[in-house]
C-alpha cells in the first residue's frame, strides 16, 4: 500500500480529497439535523452580526446578554458578557464576519446567519484534517498521514465540536498548522524565512483565538533549546515569537484603549482572563520547569553512561530496557491500576449497545479524575489505545523532528489536565497528535508483521491487527451516529 501511493501519487490526492469532500459533509449535514444550540453559539452569532451590522467595536455580549434576561428574567450570567469587551480575543468573530460577508457576496442572503457562522467551525475542522495528513506525511509516510487524517475526520469529539459555533475547532486548527509549519521551517535551507514567519503566525492566530493558543509557543521552545539550541541565536528564529506578539498586539492596545492602565495592572476586570490564565500557568510552570530539567538531565546522563560504557563493555544497554514488550506490559497493567475504578465501565463501554452519556447541564463532569480525558476519548474511539501504547515503540532515536508531536501533545495535555474543567472540546487540541501517534503504531505493526517469515502467521496477524482497527472504526462511527449526526450533546 505505502508503495502504492508513493509512486502514484494522485492516488494520495484522490484520497484526501474524497475524505475531506465527506468530512465537510457529514458535518454539515449533522448540524442541520440538530435543532437546539447552545447558549455560545447564539452569543457568538449575535456579537459577529452586531459587528458586521454597527461597527467592529461592538466586541461584546451586552446586547445578546441583555435581550436573553428580557426573556428569561429568573436566569443570571456571569459578569464578563457585560463588559465592553468579550473575554476571549476577537479572532473567531472576525472570521464568523468574513462567513458573513462572503455568504452575502455569493448571493445567499436568505441563508440563516447559524448556518454561515457554522461553516468557519466545519472548514477549519476540515482543514486540521489536511494538516494532520501533511505532518504524518513529513514526519513518517504517506500511509500513517492518510490513516491519521481519517481516524480525524471520523473521531466523534472532533467531528461533534466541527459542528458547533464554538471557538476549539478554530484553535485546533491554528495550533496544529503551527506545528506543520515548524515542521517544514526546519526542513528548510538556511535562510529561508518563510516558514518561520508563518508559525509565528499561526500561533499568534490561535492565541487570538484563545488565549491557551498560545501554549504550542512553549512546546517549540522546548524543543529547539533539547535537540536544535544553535537555532535559538539566529535571528530567523527570534522572528516566531516576534510574530505572535505582533499578531496579539492589536487586541492588546484595544484593551488599553476601552479600560485603561489600571485594569492592565491588575486593578479592574479589562485583563481578569489574561489574569486567571497566569494563576494556571503560575502552577503549571514549576512542574514543566521540572520535566523540561528531567529530559535534559536525563538525556546528559544517558549519553555520558553510554559513551563511558560503549568504551569498556559491548553490551551498554542493559537487556531488559531493549525489550519493548517488557516495557508495554508494565504500561498496561499501569492503566489498569490508575483506572481501575472506571476499568468495568471501559470494558462495558466497547460494547455496540453503549450509547455515552451526555447532558445539557453543566457541570456534568465536575467530579471525574485527572485521566478523564484519556478514559473519555477511548469510550468514543478506542482506536486511542494505539496511542497510548505508541510510547513504548515510538522512534525517539530518530530525527529530533519526530519528538516535536510529544512536545505539543505534553504541554496541550499537561494544561487541560491541571486546568481540571473537564470537557472534552477543551482537549480537541491535543487529538490531532494523539490520532497521528495512533496512526504510527498501526503502520509500526503492520511494517512489524510484513518481516514475519512464516506465511500462516503473517496471514493471521495482518487479519488480527486490521480487524481491531476495523472494530475500532466501527465502534466511533456507532458513536457518530448516536451522537455527531444527530447533533445531540452540550456537554459530552
Amino acid at each position: 500500500m505505502q508503495q502504492l501511493l508513493q509512486k502514484n501519487p494522485f492516488y494520495e490526492i484522490l484520497l484526501v480529497a474524497i475524505l475531506v469532500i465527506v468530512a465537510f459533509s457529514i458535518r454539515y449535514q449533522g448540524f442541520k439535523n440538530g435543532g437546539r444550540y447552545t447558549f455560545d453559539e447564539a452569543l457568538y452569532v449575535s456579537m459577529a452580526r452586531d459587528m458586521v451590522m454597527y461597527d467592529i467595536s461592538c466586541y461584546n455580549g451586552i446586547h445578546y446578554s441583555n435581550d436573553y434576561l428580557k426573556q428569561r428574567p429568573y436566569r443570571t450570567l456571569p459578569d464578563y458578557l457585560f463588559r465592553k469587551l468579550f473575554k476571549h480575543p476577537p479572532m473567531y468573530c472576525f472570521m464568523l464576519m468574513f462567513s458573513y460577508n462572503i455568504h452575502n457576496g455569493f448571493g445567499a442572503r436568505d441563508l440563516d446567519l447559524i448556518h454561515q457562522a457554522v461553516k468557519v467551525s466545519i472548514s477549519t475542522g476540515v482543514l486540521t484534517i489536511i494538516a494532520l495528513y501533511l505532518i504524518g506525511r513529513l514526519l513518517f509516510s504517506p500511509l500513517v498521514g492518510l490513516l491519521a487524517a481519517l481516524f480525524l475526520a471520523i473521531d466523534p469529539v472532533h467531528w461533534i465540536t466541527s459542528q458547533k459555533i464554538w471557538m476549539d475547532t478554530t484553535i485546533t486548527f491554528y495550533m496544529t498548522l503551527s506545528g506543520l509549519f515548524y515542521l517544514y521551517a526546519l526542513r528548510k535551507k538556511e535562510g529561508d524565512w518563510l516558514f518561520y514567519i508563518l508559525t509565528g503566525l499561526a500561533i499568534g492566530a490561535a492565541a487570538l483565538t484563545k488565549y491557551p493558543g498560545g501554549m504550542v509557543f512553549l512546546s517549540i521552545l522546548l524543543f529547539t533549546a533539547i535537540f536544535q539550541r544553535d537555532l535559538l541565536k539566529m535571528p530567523k528564529w527570534i522572528i516566531i515569537p516576534a510574530c505572535m506578539i505582533l499578531m496579539l498586539m492589536p487586541w492588546f492596545f484595544w484593551n488599553l484603549d476601552v479600560y485603561g492602565f489600571d485594569h492592565f495592572l491588575g486593578k479592574g476586570k479589562g485583563f481578569e482572563d489574561i489574569r486567571a490564565g497566569f494563576k494556571v500557568m503560575g502552577k503549571l510552570l514549576p512542574l514543566l520547569i521540572l520535566l523540561a530539567a528531567a529530559i535534559v538531565g536525563g538525556i546528559i546522563l544517558w549519553k555520558r553512561s553510554l559513551k563511558d560504557r560503549w568504551q569498556t563493555h559491548k553490551h551498554t544497554v542493559p537487556a531488559i530496557v531493549q525489550k519493548k514488550f517488557f516495557w508495554l506490559g508494565l504500561l498496561l497493567i499501569a492503566i489498569v491500576l490508575i483506572a481501575r475504578n472506571d476499568f468495568g465501565y471501559i470494558l462495558r463501554a466497547l460494547s455496540f449497545k453503549f450509547e455515552p452519556e451526555t447532558s445539557w447541564k453543566m457541570g456534568f463532569f465536575a467530579d471525574e479524575p485527572w485521566y478523564f480525558y484519556f478514559k473519555r476519548l477511548f469510550i468514543y474511539f478506542p482506536i486511542y489505545i494505539f496511542a497510548y501504547i505508541s510510547v513504548v515503540f515510538y522512534p525517539y532515536k530518530q530525527k529530533g523532528q519526530h519528538l516535536i508531536p510529544i512536545f505539543y501533545f505534553g504541554i496541550i495535555a499537561l494544561f487541560f489536565v491541571f486546568w481540571g474543567n473537564f470537557q472534552c472540546r477543551y482537549f480537541l487540541p491535543a487529538v490531532p497528535w494523539l490520532l497521528l501517534f495512533a496512526a504510527f503504531m498501526v503502520v509500526y505493526i503492520h511494517d512489524s508483521i510484513s518481516s514475519m517469515s512464516n506465511k500462516n502467521k503473517r496471514i493471521c496477524a495482518y487479519v488480527l491487527l486490521w480487524g481491531i482497527v476495523t472494530l475500532c472504526i466501527a465502534k466511533a462511527i456507532q458513536v457518530d451516529v448516536l451522537l455527531a449526526w444527530t447533533n445531540k450533546p452540550c456537554y459530552f
